[in-house]
């Protein structure tokens, strides 16, 4: 079930509540309430939002939605080959980091087998020659460094870096085509677009004075306005029209109208050609198929192209808290963006909602599970790019104690409440090095969850946080209850560990236990 909130849809899109109402009523769908939020099924919600764009993409006119129809259907045509074609763009970027990841670890195979052979000799070197041999014999760590360097001396036996370098110059080729391709069909896609933007203006009736279009208290003064110019013709050209004050970020209009701007208002108005940075909430920000706007103070900016936002992620981001989240910084001019600033910020989240999108089922949403697309996420990253998503004393240890190259991949996890509703909370996979190689820590932001480990050698690091994370983003239910009950499960993610939040201190002290630090 999907809650659907009438007066903060009609707020957000900056309509008329009247006219949403009734292009709603005139769909034939299920009856909603203009007063209070309702529930609906997933499939009824998302037939309710494409009615509603539907109206947005006609300006609730139902004579030239006819002729929007087909562009419409043309235009989602096209949307379905380029996420389809994404996917293989996705796919593509994944086999290439299997390969140059494949090349590194193999020209660190030597390095590896160093270390190993030094912590066997280390162990060698703490007894006595008559009691090495029956000790060796039931030394758990001894035999797992014997296996580890057995498999690392097979890797580097069968590894041929020539054959591997030229199958990432045939990745990248490939690549390289797959994106020039992908351009072609987002290009496509925003010629569609636009025809259906020039349709719907053709089709209008002049908007100097369309009171319909604006909020309800704005409607009365324009038409006053509009009536006291049509009656004096012959007015003078130098009659000053009665200023519109600016709208709050609420959407509403002030419930009195003054004959005179405020100062503030005026100030807003002066320095609208000057570039302003300014930052906003992500409740303020619309997702679209290649572009993003914000609303501000004096309503909806002009889009700002971005070509992996897709307006889909709008059905998910009201799942979702933002917990920590920095704001959206941009910088505007004359009602349009100049830049957004903290752009890595925002392509973060477009790629966490993305993922997250398959787990509530919706339909439009596409999730690539490939771990090499978190490559560039250590701690490093975070700390410039999103500095307070790590506020909790507990994720703020692991990503101190995290390796340094290591990845920290986002995790979502979707929270269903006793009335049906869904929400998602923030997970993460930390990489922590250890004495016999690495293990991952599973962290929630809820510190009510236990801490769950799952230790692999050096050579399996990848292959076990892909089984990890596709089993954590996969359709199973109730995935830390499975962990603990599951004969199977455990065993092939590497026999997890559990560590409790009882305390602060035996929590840091156990985890440095499994830790090289």
């Amino acid at each position: 079930m999907v809650k659907f909130d009438f007066v903060q849809y009609a707020s957000k899109m900056n309509c008329d509540e009247q006219q949403l109402y009734s292009w709603i009523c005139r769909g034939k769908l299920p009856a909603i309430s203009r007063k209070k939020p309702v529930l609906l099924p997933e499939k009824t919600y998302q037939m309710l939002i494409g009615h509603i764009e539907d109206g947005l993409t006609c300006g609730f006119n139902d004579k030239i939605l006819p002729t929007i129809k087909p562009l419409k259907q043309d235009c989602y045509n096209a949307q379905t080959k380029l996420d389809l074609h994404s996917q293989k763009v996705s796919q593509a970027e994944a086999v290439l980091a299997q390969y140059q990841a494949t090349l590194t670890q193999g020209h660190n195979l030597p390095r590896s087998i160093a270390s190993v052979e030094k912590k066997i000799r280390e162990i060698k070197q703490t007894y006595t020659v008559k009691k090495m041999l029956g000790f060796l014999s039931v030394n758990s760590s001894y035999k797992e460094l014997i296996n580890e360097k057995s498999q690392l001396e097979q890797t580097l036996k069968a590894f041929t870096p020539q054959k591997i370098e030229a199958q990432i110059k045939i990745a990248e080729t490939r690549l390289a085509q797959l994106r020039d391709f992908e351009r072609d069909l987002i290009k496509q896609v925003q010629s569609i677009k636009s025809r259906i933007t020039a349709t719907v203006s053709a089709a209008k009736p002049p908007v100097r004075f369309q009171a319909s279009n604006l909020k309800p208290a704005f409607s009365s003064a324009l038409a006053s306005v509009a009536a006291t110019m049509s009656a004096e013709p012959s007015a003078s050209p130098t009659v000053a029209v009665p200023r519109v004050p600016i709208l709050p970020l609420s959407g509403y209009a002030p419930k009195t109208i003054n004959s005179k701007t405020s100062k503030s208002a005026e100030t807003a108005l002066k320095n609208s050609s000057v570039k302003q940075t300014i930052r906003v909430a992500w409740d303020d920000v619309t997702f679209g198929d290649g572009s993003i706007r914000v609303r501000h103070k004096t309503g909806f900016s002009n889009t700002f192209s971005l070509v992996e936002s897709r307006g889909f992620l709008n059905l998910i981001k009201t799942h979702y808290k933002f917990r920590n989240a920095p704001l959206l910084t941009i910088t505007m001019m004359n009602n349009n963006i100049i830049e957004v600033v903290n752009k890595d910020a925002v392509l973060y989240y477009i790629k966490f909602l993305s993922d997250t999108g398959s787990l509530l089922d919706l339909g439009n949403a596409r999730q690539s599970r490939g771990i090499s697309r978190f490559r560039l996420y250590n701690k490093e990253y975070y700390r410039r790019c999103l500095p307070d998503l790590f506020k909790s004393s507990s994720l703020k240890f692991l990503c101190e104690i995290s390796d340094a190259e290591g990845y920290i991949i986002p995790v979502p996890e979707v929270v269903v409440t006793t009335n049906g509703t869904k929400s998602v909370d923030d997970s993460f996979m930390f990489t922590l090095r250890s004495r016999a190689g690495f293990y991952i820590a599973w962290e929630s932001t809820e510190d009510s969850k236990a801490t769950y480990l799952f230790q692999c050698s050096s050579s399996n690091l990848l292959r076990t946080q892909q089984l990890l994370y596709d089993y954590l983003v996969g359709p199973t239910v109730n995935k830390r209850q499975t962990l603990i009950n599951s004969d199977s499960i455990p065993r092939q993610l590497g026999l997890p560990r559990r560590i409790f939040h009882s305390d602060v201190l035996n929590w840091k002290c156990n985890l440095k236990a499994y830790c090289s630090i």
